[in-house]
């Protein structure tokens, strides 16, 4: 009987490995399956010491109570030494093959153990017949790293040994589906099922009203050195005064987990210097979320919003900054989605090397919505 072994990171990609395991144990084939499962929690730059586990959090409630689920956290470079030597005891001894193995994409376990671009892994790969839930919170990725932080190239499919894998996912962006695997859509109201789970004991706040309610999620420009930090903050002051009527519209900045303290600090403070009616002080105050904003999936957070807040869908805009913002215009279908920055800005404010990935990515998002 195979044991299930997860290997994820951000709090985003723990809640869609969780819904994909979900979904496969719907199989009745799998009723007296083993019901151990054992997660390797990844340190994240937004997460360095594992703190927030959606394991923990909410493994049970989703999964079951029959589940038993332990939770081993990498959260430093011994510990992350100590797995590279587990994962490669059991090739050698010939244990991978007996394993159930879980991971978001094609060769991210493998990506972990490289130090300084020096490719500490002793076998080009460790197991076969890998499941893989996505990128993010559940977008299908058959590459190793999104096309658009990737430099060299533009967007390809691997080439690989994954000949026998199967691929959740809830929504899909850029890749070509390829007859040798197996795909698993897991639909939208599937998910918006587990989100009401979630938010079944949770107290509804009726005093807080909030209309006219814009989410803006931050990227990663800066930090995955795409633009300076001050080009970053430049480019979303000029799109906010694009957008934001500042009379009537509350804004909400949603970081993103792997963004610096500093950063948000500095835009804040500017939008506050520009008469911006900023929402996140008086949100955090009224602690509507348990999670801090920067961890909480957007898919969640909006799921928390309209269930806990009892603010209508039609109320919220989401600027198209992401694919979570696909992603949660899907689940919510009439929350309206800004549209992304546009190739101007993108001209003025992007490095050289990434504009063409990102005016493509941006073209890809508008496409996708319209497709709804």
């Amino acid at each position: 009987m195979k044991r299930e072994i997860v290997f994820t990171s951000s709090y985003s990609s723990q809640l869609g490995a969780l819904i994909s395991l979900s979904k496969y144990f719907k199989n009745k084939d799998l009723e007296n399956h083993c019901k151990n499962i054992i997660v390797f929690h990844i340190s994240s730059k937004g997460d360095p010491n594992c703190r927030y586990s959606c394991f923990v959090d909410n493994g049970r409630n989703i999964l079951g109570p029959k589940y038993q689920i332990r939770v081993i956290r990498i959260n430093s470079i011994l510990k992350r030494l100590f797995l590279l030597f587990f994962i490669s005891s059991i090739k050698i001894l010939g244990l991978n093959n007996k394993l159930n193995i879980w991971e978001p994409s094609p060769n991210w376990l493998e990506r972990l153990f490289y130090y300084k671009n020096i490719n500490l892994n002793l076998f080009k790969n460790y197991f076969k017949n890998i499941k893989f839930y996505g990128d993010g919170f559940l977008c299908l990725s058959q590459t190793s790293i999104p096309f658009w932080l990737d430099k060299e190239k533009l967007p390809t499919e691997n080439k690989n040994h994954y000949s026998k894998s199967i691929f959740y996912y809830s929504y899909n962006l850029n890749s070509s589906i390829n007859k040798k695997h197996k795909y698993i859509q897991i639909k939208a109201n599937y998910i918006k099922n587990i989100f009401n789970k979630l938010n079944l004991n949770s107290k509804k706040i009726k005093k807080r009203k909030y209309r006219n309610l814009i989410i803006f999620p931050l990227t990663t420009f800066f930090e995955t050195n795409r633009s300076s930090l001050e080009s970053e903050l430049s480019l979303y002051i000029d799109y906010l005064n694009e957008k934001i009527n500042k009379e009537k519209d509350i804004l909400l900045i949603k970081p993103h987990p792997g963004n610096l303290e500093i950063k948000k600090k500095l835009l804040i403070k500017r939008l506050k210097s520009e008469n911006f009616n900023l929402l996140n002080n008086k949100f955090e105050k009224d602690q509507i979320i348990e999670l801090p904003l920067k961890i909480i999936p957007l898919e969640l957070l909006c799921s928390i919003l309209v269930k806990k807040l009892n603010i209508n869908e039609k109320d919220i805009k989401i600027a198209l900054n992401s694919n979570a913002t696909l992603s949660t215009s899907y689940l919510f279908p009439e929350i309206k989605c800004l549209k992304p920055f546009g190739e101007k800005l993108i001209l003025k404010y992007i490095k050289k090397e990434f504009i063409r990935k990102r005016i493509i990515q941006e073209k890809l998002l508008i496409k996708k919505i319209y497709e709804k």
